[in-house]
C-alpha cells in the first residue's frame, strides 16, 4: 500500500498516526498546534475528529439537551454530558 510517496508494508519502518480525536475542542489553531508537535515527535500522521452537534443528534436528543455557553466546543459527547437538560418537577 502507498500513501503518497510513503510505502505501507511489512517490509517498511512502521508508520506512526498521532491519534488527536476530538481534543482540539473544536479549534483550527489547538489542532495545527497539536499536529506540529505530533510531527516534531515524529509521526507521519494525524488523524482527528469534528463533530457538529446540531448534526449529530436527533431532534429527540435536541429535545433532551441544550446548549450551555461552557459546552460551545462543537464536539458531540463532552459537550452533551455537560448540558442536559434538568426535568421538570
Amino acid at each position: 500500500m502507498k500513501i503518497n510517496d510513503r510505502i505501507i508494508s511489512p517490509d517498511h519502518p512502521p508508520l506512526v498516526i498521532a491519534e488527536i480525536g476530538i481534543n482540539h475542542g473544536g479549534s483550527l489553531e489547538v489542532a495545527k498546534e497539536m499536529a506540529r508537535l505530533a510531527a516534531a515527535a515524529g509521526c507521519e500522521m494525524v488523524k482527528h475528529q469534528t463533530h457538529i452537534l446540531e448534526d449529530a443528534m436527533t431532534d429527540e436528543a435536541k429535545s433532551i439537551f441544550r446548549p450551555t455557553p461552557m459546552c460551545q466546543s462543537g464536539t458531540s459527547w463532552p459537550a452533551v454530558r455537560c448540558h442536559k437538560k434538568k426535568k421538570s418537577p
